[in-house]
């Protein structure tokens, strides 16, 4: 029975030490390996639906620079996704400051895509080329 334990524990060793071995690969292989598998790795491809929370807290403050915010808001939302409808969104708490009365126009702000795959992507509705698009 040792023996066998023995056996296995130099297999398990062994196993480790071979997962471990160093190689490395430019920064330039593994974004052209990403854009390649694009298809593989996009959940929105490989996936009928998925969803997830997001935590968003956006900052703005006066070109001054002092320490006093000119606005803040706070959102916690879950995402939802299926290949028949898409994006949908539910909010599930928003908190903003910076206004007498509340803005939900701000809500309608896209900060930043969904995911890095698109062919563009956008930040605060300005949209830039994907991070893994062919494009980009």
């Amino acid at each position: 029975m040792r023996f066998i334990l023995f056996l296995i524990l130099i297999c398990i060793t062994k196993a480790s030490l071979w997962a471990q071995q160093s190689v490395t690969f430019s920064p330039t292989e593994v974004i052209s390996k990403v854009i390649d598998e694009r298809k593989n790795n996009d959940p929105r491809e490989v996936l009928d639906e998925f969803s997830y929370q997001l935590y968003q807290k956006v900052i703005v403050t006066d070109s001054l620079g002092t320490s006093t915010h000119s606005y803040l808001s706070e959102k916690v939302s879950t995402l939802n996704y299926s290949q028949s409808v898409g994006f949908k969104e539910q909010i599930l708490g928003f908190q903003q400051a910076g206004f007498e009365e509340p803005r939900y126009e701000v809500l309608a702000v896209t900060l930043q895509s969904r995911s890095f795959y698109d062919n563009n992507f956008v930040i605060f509705n300005t949209r830039y080329a994907g991070v893994f698009s062919k494009a980009g």
